[in-house]
């Protein structure tokens, strides 16, 4: 499937604004609010125009990510550590990987100091049997993320113009300063229940706007004007401004885990995604242990490159093909913080037992 000029000169609009009004977009255009409204459903209806994600912000929360690969020995415990991930209730994300064995990667956001008891219910599916063994990646709070971006993507010959050997080449320097890391102190006593049930809205629909939010939680229009800004404006990160990859050709997504890397190489590879990103979505996440993760998505024809660069740099690094057709990203779970005692829920019995029991009753 291709493009044309016009709809993809809607494409780039809106990647650099999901919620540019429609009159701004025709201007943009240089066409009627009534054309280009046209245009826009056409490609929502044809599936290459996707509802926008939002992403929330951890660090605003009190949230920590942890990064887990675990790999498995058959189908049926695949499916089992999937219907886990459902069952607890702070996972954020999980899709299919292979490559050296089948398995799952796996992200949960949970709250500081509760470390070891999402350890305690990994642990518990490994002695199940579940989980044949798994490899744990704490965020350090060093990460970065770029997204693709449609403005280097050569539209008449259906090509990115782009190297990856060329972009790590960049990485090759003497030293590197550390990145600044921003951990504002989280203030509960200012959380309430009406902002996490608009967060909730808006990672399910990220393309959502306060006059929906009006209606789905009838709120006066003062307040969901307000309460729908505070919102954005303290624990959104990002509106994901989503489309179908296959017509941009990026159908390609590889995980990578490197032990041992050294600091300067990882500070270098931080500040160069900041400075200098390559065109597609590039994920980085370095732990205290000297280990790091890399996760691109790209074209088929890029995938080697990612790869063979990725070995030379870091030659211990597992690289993994992740399945991103089979994977599931999590809405944001108010029930997770407990307005009485202001404070998130990190008991034994709410992060390890029950999860295990609502798992073993299916």
């Amino acid at each position: 499937m291709s493009l044309k000029y016009e709809d993809f000169a809607i494409m780039l609009a809106l990647e650099s604004d999901p919620f540019m009004p429609m009159t701004e977009l025709a201007e943009t255009l240089g066409v009627t609010r009534i054309t280009a409204k046209k245009r826009v459903d056409d490609l929502k209806s044809r599936g290459i125009i996707k509802p926008s994600i939002a992403i929330y912000n951890n660090n605003a929360l009190g949230l920590n990510r942890i990064n887990i690969y675990a790999k498995v020995s058959t189908n049926e415990k695949l499916a089992l550590l999937e219907k886990a991930c459902d069952e607890h209730p702070y996972t954020y994300y999980r899709v299919r990987a292979f490559g050296g064995g089948f398995g799952l990667f796996m992200q949960f956001n949970i709250p500081s100091k509760s470390n070891t008891l999402l350890q305690g219910f990994i642990e518990k599916l490994r002695k199940e049997g579940i989980i044949e063994k798994y490899e744990w990646l704490e965020s350090n709070q060093h990460n970065v993320e770029s997204y693709s971006n449609l403005s280097r993507f050569n539209s008449e010959f259906s090509h990115w113009e782009f190297s990856w050997e060329d972009w790590f080449k960049q990485l090759r320097k003497p030293k590197a300063t550390s990145p600044k890391i921003d951990n504002p102190k989280v203030d509960y006593s200012t959380f309430n229940p009406s902002h996490f049930k608009i967060l909730r809205l808006l990672t399910a629909d990220g393309s959502l706007k306060q006059t929906d939010i009006k209606v789905k939680l009838n709120l006066s229009r003062t307040q969901a004007h307000r309460e729908f800004n505070y919102v954005m404006d303290n624990y959104i990160e990002k509106i994901r401004f989503m489309y179908d990859r296959e017509i941009f050709d990026l159908n390609e997504t590889y995980l990578a885990i490197g032990k041992e890397v050294e600091q300067n190489f990882s500070n270098q590879l931080f500040n160069t995604i900041v400075s200098n990103p390559p065109p597609f979505r590039l994920a980085l996440d370095i732990s205290d242990d000297n280990k790091i993760l890399l996760w691109a998505n790209m074209t088929h024809s890029q995938a080697s490159g990612f790869a063979f660069s990725i070995w030379h740099e870091i030659p211990s690094a597992k690289i993994y093909v992740l399945d991103t057709k089979n994977s599931m990203m999590y809405w944001f779970y108010p029930e997770n913080f407990d307005f009485d005692s202001m404070s998130w829920k990190t008991s034994k019995d709410y992060m390890i037992n029950k999860p295990l029991e609502r798992l073993n009753k299916k």
